[in-house]
C-alpha cells in the first residue's frame, strides 16, 4: 500500500464500512463537525454547475482564517495538488528531501526529472531534523522540502530553526518548501506556523491540507501559499479550470468562520487520545513507540513478525495500518497508526499485545 485510507478494497469483499477500523490514514476521529453533512445537502442544488472558477469566497475566508493576505493563496484538490504543482515547477532542479518523510515529495520531484538528495532523519538521533547536513547542502540545493510534524515520525521542527534555515537559505537563493498539514493538530499551531513570517521570506513556500483536520478527505482540499509574487504567477499558470469542486467551495467557508469551539476541543481529545494510546503501546515489549507532536504513532516492531505479516493479519480483522516499509529510510519493521477514538485504540493495543 503507498499510502493510508484505501479502504475500498475491503469494501469491495463486501465489508460494511462501519466494521472497517481505519489506522493507516491519520483523519481527525471526532470530525467532521456534526454541521457538515447539512451543508453538503444544501449545497447539492449546486452541483449541476460549474464551481466558481476564481474561488473568491472561499479564498476570502482561509484568508482571513490563515491570517495572510489572499494574494499570497493557492488553492488547490488537496494539499497532494500543490506538490505536484510544486514539482512542475522545480523540473529539473537539485532538491533536498530530509527522510524518511512523505512519500509523494519524491514521487513528484523524480517525476520532473529533479535530482534528489536525501538528508538523513536518524532513528539514534530520536528522528531530529539533519539541520546542519541540510545547512551544508545549501549550496548545492535549489530546493529544500521539509514536512513539519514530520510524516510518518511525528516529529516538529522548532520554530527558531526553521527560521535559521531561512535565514542561511536566502543567501544561497534556496527556496524552503514546508507542508504543515500536520501541524493544526497541535496545540501551539498558530504560534509555530511559517505564515506568520511569510511576508520576510520571498524564499518560503507552505503546503498545507484542509481535510485531515477536519476529517473530509474525500471532499479534497489544500492550499499552498507564498509572497513571492513570481513563483505565484508561474504556479497560477498551472491550475487546471475548476480545480476545487463546489461542495469544497460551499462547506469550507463556514467551517472556517464558524467559531463553535470544533478546533480547539479536538486538539484537547486527540492530544489526550494519543497520550493515552502512547502509554498503552509503550507497555508492549515487542513494540517501541516514538512520541509525536501530529495525530499518529510511529512504531518499530521488535518481535519475530514484521510490518507486511501485520498488516495482513490485522486486516484479517478489518483493521487497517500503515506498512512504512516503503518509505525511504525505513524498513519492514516500522508502521504507523493513526489516533483514534479511545475505544479503537484500546481495541488495537490488545491486537498488538499479542505479538
Amino acid at each position: 500500500m503507498k499510502h493510508g485510507g484505501n479502504i475500498w478494497e475491503f469494501i469491495r469483499k463486501g465489508v460494511e464500512l462501519e466494521k472497517i477500523m481505519d489506522f493507516s490514514a491519520s483523519i481527525n476521529p471526532f470530525g467532521p463537525p456534526d454541521w457538515v453533512q447539512t451543508a453538503i445537502h444544501d449545497s447539492i442544488r449546486f452541483i449541476r454547475h460549474y464551481p466558481d472558477p476564481e474561488q473568491k469566497v472561499l479564498l476570502s475566508h482561509l484568508a482571513d482564517f490563515l491570517q495572510v493576505k489572499e494574494e499570497y493563496i493557492i488553492v488547490g484538490n488537496g494539499a497532494c495538488e500543490s506538490i505536484y504543482l510544486l514539482a512542475n515547477l522545480l523540473h529539473g532542479k537539485n532538491i533536498l528531501i530530509p527522510s524518511p518523510t512523505f512519500i509523494e515529495y519524491e514521487t513528484a520531484l523524480a517525476g520532473n526529472n529533479a535530482v534528489l538528495k536525501f538528508p538523513q532523519i536518524k532513528e539514534s538521533n530520536n528522528f531530529c531534523f539533519p539541520y546542519e547536513e541540510v545547512i551544508g547542502e545549501l549550496s548545492w540545493a535549489d530546493a529544500v522540502w521539509i514536512c513539519n510534524p514530520n510524516n510518518p515520525t511525528g516529529k516538529r521542527i522548532e520554530p527558531s530553526m526553521l527560521i535559521a534555515l531561512l535565514d542561511n537559505a536566502l543567501k544561497t537563493n534556496t527556496l524552503v518548501i514546508v507542508d504543515e498539514s500536520f501541524l493544526i493538530f497541535a496545540a501551539s499551531y498558530k504560534n509555530e506556523t511559517l505564515l506568520n513570517v511569510l511576508n520576510n521570506y520571498p524564499n518560503l513556500i507552505i503546503i498545507s491540507s484542509l481535510t485531515k483536520f477536519f476529517a473530509i478527505p474525500g471532499i479534497r482540499i489544500g492550499y499552498m501559499a507564498t509572497s513571492n509574487a513570481k513563483i505565484l504567477n508561474k504556479l497560477k499558470k498551472q491550475i487546471p479550470p475548476w480545480s476545487v469542486n463546489i461542495f469544497a467551495q460551499m462547506i469550507v467557508p463556514g467551517m472556517l468562520q464558524l467559531d463553535d469551539g470544533f478546533i480547539t476541543q479536538s486538539i484537547e481529545l486527540i492530544e489526550k487520545a494519543r497520550d493515552k494510546f502512547f502509554k498503552e503501546l509503550s507497555k508492549i515489549k515487542t513494540l517501541r513507540v516514538y512520541p509525536s507532536s501530529a495525530n499518529f504513532l510511529l512504531i518499530k516492531l521488535c518481535g519475530h513478525i514484521h510490518a507486511n505479516e501485520l498488516s495482513q493479519q490485522l486486516a484479517q480483522k478489518n483493521i487497517l495500518i500503515r506498512n512504512c516499509s516503503n518509505l525511504r529510510g525505513l524498513d519492514d519493521t516500522y508502521i504507523r497508526v493513526a489516533v483514534m477514538k479511545e475505544e479503537q485504540n484500546r481495541m488495537l493495543a490488545e491486537e498488538l499485545s499479542g505479538l
